[in-house]
């Protein structure tokens, strides 16, 4: 059995197409299977706004929120080949039998894990690490477009606290099997995809 992969591309690498560039460079290899998990970006940013304004509550916006990680996802496979929104875990199989890899679009799966809270405090890079325990990765790089400062790479909690990682993403990280690491940029998640 091949080892699974799941890479979290923050939504700010979709304002500077970093996000597109790097599904173009994805690493084609027969030992592994990459899952995408999508930040939400600026449809995340309009719902954050949303609420300011409107004042609707956290598990609307929690909901609008997978919405917007859907959203992106659809915006970043429409725009590369060989990539396809896929819901479920025998969607992600059928994605790799096929010869493509699954971009995680999570309201399916989420809306029926009550163990989630539905607040701010969960965004995608703690999906991600949900995901990556559920499907039972091996690894999980989480991509960003910020500066993470030295011999913090591996501190979950002093990440959370720098605002790097959401406030949940300590808890979804401890005491998991996979290996998780934080990539600044395209090449860096390059890097650390092989």
């Amino acid at each position: 059995m091949s080892d699974i992969v799941l890479v979290k591309i923050g939504g700010s690498l979709m304002r500077s197409n970093a996000a597109v560039r790097l599904l173009e460079r994805w690493p084609r290899s027969p030992g592994t299977r990459h899952i995408v998990v999508p930040g939400g970006g600026i449809f995340a940013d309009a719902v954050r706004t949303g609420q300011a304004e409107l004042g609707f509550s956290d598990a609307t916006a929690h909901r609008l929120a997978l919405m917007a990680m859907e959203m992106s996802g659809r915006v970043l496979t429409d725009s590369t080949p060989g990539f396809v929104c896929a819901s479920t875990l025998p969607e992600f199989a059928d994605a790799w039998n096929g010869g493509l890899t699954p971009v995680w679009t999570p309201i399916a799966l989420v809306a029926v894990a009550p163990e989630i809270a539905q607040t701010w405090d969960v965004t995608s890079d703690s999906l991600a690490a949900w995901l990556a325990a559920r499907v039972a990765a091996t690894r999980l790089v989480v991509v960003k477009s910020c500066v993470v400062p030295d011999g913090m790479g591996q501190d979950a909690a002093g990440l959370a606290t720098a605002g790097i990682v959401d406030p949940s993403f300590p808890r979804y990280v401890a005491g998991q099997t996979f290996r998780w690491s934080i990539a600044t940029g395209a090449d860096d998640a390059l890097d650390q995809m092989r």
